[in-house]
């Protein structure tokens, strides 16, 4: 499930810091009014190219359901349910999705 190899645990540790940092900024952030605007097009960056389409549905989900129980918007707890799905997803995408396809692709090249 995490990566084996020194190259990929550096990766993986760049990245979830990068993710971590994201989060961190949007609570020191949360009082400014366009913090989940950055934070929003920050995340999605973070997970491209995957981010750049579950991010606005996980957005709109999470508003609806919001609005749906008449829970208020708060600018950093409202936005964790989004930080949340699309770090798992960007995490599926870069670290096992692509990973295995590589792999597929060099067996299927090697002829092994």
């Amino acid at each position: 499930m995490f990566p084996t190899s020194r190259v990929g645990k550096i990766v993986f540790a760049v990245w979830l810091s990068i993710c971590i940092g994201l989060l961190i900024f949007a609570y020191i952030q949360r009082e400014i009014h366009d913090m989940p605007v950055a934070f929003t097009w920050l995340l999605m960056l973070v997970s491209a190219p995957i981010g750049f389409v579950i991010g606005p549905v996980v957005g709109v989900v999470t508003a609806n359901i919001s609005d749906l129980f008449n829970i208020p918007y708060q600018p950093f707890f409202s936005l964790l349910p989004s930080w949340f799905i699309v770090v798992a997803v960007g995490y599926l995408q870069w670290f096992i999705a692509i990973p295995r396809f590589i792999k597929w692709c060099r067996s299927k090249w090697s002829g092994t």
